[in-house]
């Protein structure tokens, strides 16, 4: 991507900027907010240049870090912040202006040779914060940010699972940031993901095992628990699932594969992920009338497979994705729970799956 003169003033800016700033941030947020007001007002179709001039500054601003040394996420969230912002003073930023100015950091991070995951956790993370002071929905930019970072590394040849975990940190520590409902930025950011993962051909199974790890394992720094993220993101990976029209219960396996993973990032309850996993998979499919046995069936599956790869109990593991299910088949009605029920109460791959009480039967 060739810098245009936007980007050249944004990088004359921020050297100089950014080699005596005490707050990056602060300072990359002002001078990129100020830079893109003047290049709006000058352009004789501000609705149709925003795309333009955004993708010019994020490379300017990149191009700058590199320059000074400055730490590139840190200049990544506040270039998204100050654009958003800057846009904000010339017309209405809508969730479409959040997924192009996401779009153009990928894409900049890459022509600079940046970490492309970073970028996506730090880019999401700033635009989700800034709609604090937009009119913007929450939960509209969190599912439209999310699709947009899966789309934008489509197009620079990154890889997808990677951005899905990092986009759903991104967006879950932006809402806290502005003190926002985590649990529907967890639960939207997963609808996105799958959304731009299903649009670009990619496989929605690992991008949802990804954003699952992300989520778990993000809870351990956040006001999220554990359980509410895990929840969060199983009923926003079921959702979008339903609305791409993919396998849900492959999407359900995959969700409690990287619950697992999350909570041993983290040295977490890897057991409550996986119960609170099957919770959420559940809850989301009987929102979208999906068969919800075969859910439960893939849930325990992914938990068995999971723990025996990463060294642990498989039966402990099964039982906490059978209950998880079951409990969440209460919340639905008698049907769903003899469904569910039957569907996990058997030996799967070998292992026999024991209902933990008071969900456990009599032999």
């Amino acid at each position: 991507m060739a810098i245009g003169e936007t980007g050249k003033k944004i990088k004359e800016g921020l050297v100089g900027t950014l080699k005596g700033a005490g707050d990056v941030g602060t300072a990359t947020v002002e001078v990129v907010r100020n830079l893109t007001v003047a290049a709006l007002r000058s352009s004789g179709d501000v609705v149709k240049e925003t795309a333009t001039v955004a993708a010019d500054v994020l490379v300017g601003a990149l191009q700058a870090a590199n320059e000074v040394g400055s730490e590139v996420g840190t200049v990544v969230k506040g270039t998204v912040i100050g654009v958003v912002q800057g846009v904000g003073e010339v017309t209405t930023v809508t969730a479409a202006v959040l997924s192009d100015t996401v779009r153009a950091a990928l894409k900049g991070t890459t022509e600079v040779g940046g970490d492309l995951g970073m970028a996506a956790r730090r880019a999401t993370q700033g635009a989700i914060a800034t709609t604090r002071d937009l009119a913007v929905d929450l939960q509209e930019a969190a599912f439209s940010v999310a699709k947009a970072a899966i789309q934008g590394t489509q197009e620079v040849g990154g890889d997808m699972a990677v951005t899905a975990k990092n986009a759903i940190r991104g967006s879950i520590r932006g809402a806290e940031e502005i003190g926002e409902d985590a649990m529907s930025a967890t639960r939207n950011t997963a609808r996105g993901l799958i959304s731009g993962a299903s649009e670009v051909g990619g496989d929605i199974a690992e991008v949802a095992r990804n954003a699952a790890h992300g989520a778990i394992a993000t809870s351990k720094d956040v006001a999220l628990s554990l359980e509410d993220a895990a929840v969060s993101v199983s009923r926003g990976l079921i959702l979008g699932t339903r609305e791409v029209g993919g396998d849900l219960a492959s999407v359900g396996r995959a969700t409690v594969r990287g619950s697992i993973q999350g909570a041993q990032e983290i040295a977490g309850d890897a057991m409550m992920a996986v119960r609170n996993s099957a919770r959420g998979l559940i809850r989301g499919t009987a929102e979208v009338g999906g068969d919800a046995a075969a859910v439960a069936l893939g849930a325990v599956e992914g938990a068995i497979d999971s723990a025996k790869s990463l060294g642990l109990k498989a039966e402990d593991a099964a039982s906490a994705a059978a209950t998880g299910a079951v409990e969440a088949a209460q919340e639905v009605g008698e049907s769903a729970v003899e469904a569910v029920t039957s569907a996990v109460s058997k030996t799967i791959e070998g292992v026999k799956v024991v209902l933990m009480k008071p969900f456990e039967k009599d032999e």
